[in-house]
């Protein structure tokens, strides 16, 4: 009799282990994901500030407001985050997938990044381009101008001349 309480026993501690179902009062898994996420931004975006009251008092603001968006509050993050502490498979495959989203999201700030660098150089480019061409055709324009002026200047010296030339052969 001894040894079949202690099968029993046994068996309801491997079921009550593999049931990994989560208690009612408990944040499901999903949402304490993107919950975690959305702290560890708050708290990497405020971490870069040299830690004051008003850091501490823009955090836990911030935090309010993950906990508003969320529909929970602080102690019931907490009741979960300690749950989930004390499973520490559920918490690993937690931290896996905030992990996998971070990374998820940085890829694709980074694909974004390239494409607007890429937009910006042709932008440049064709910018830079219609500027040489206006300089090169504002440049073209005044040489002409200038050859003018210059032609006009070499006729009207010519012109002088000849009357120079004209006025000694008279004069003479």
């Amino acid at each position: 009799m001894k040894h079949f309480k202690y099968l029993l026993f046994s068996m309801f501690f491997l079921w009550a282990c593999k049931n990994n179902k989560i208690p009612a009062d408990i944040i499901p898994k999903e949402k304490m994901i993107l919950m975690m996420i959305d702290m560890h931004y708050a708290d990497a975006y405020f971490n870069r500030e040299i830690e004051s009251d008003s850091t501490l008092a823009r955090t836990n603001a911030l935090y309010k407001f993950i906990f508003k968006k969320y529909k929970t509050d602080s102690v019931q993050f907490k009741h979960s985050f300690d749950y989930y502490a004390e499973n520490p498979e559920i918490l690993d495959n937690i931290y896996e997938a905030m992990i996998d989203s971070v990374v998820k999201k940085q890829t694709v700030l980074t694909k974004l990044d390239l494409l607007r660098k890429k937009e910006l150089e042709k932008k440049l480019d064709t910018l830079m381009k219609k500027h040489v061409d206006s300089l090169a055709r504002k440049s073209f324009t005044e040489n002409r101008v200038q050859n003018r002026l210059m032609k006009k200047d070499s006729l009207k010296k010519k012109d002088s001349l000849k009357k120079k030339d004209n006025f000694k052969k008279l004069v003479l």
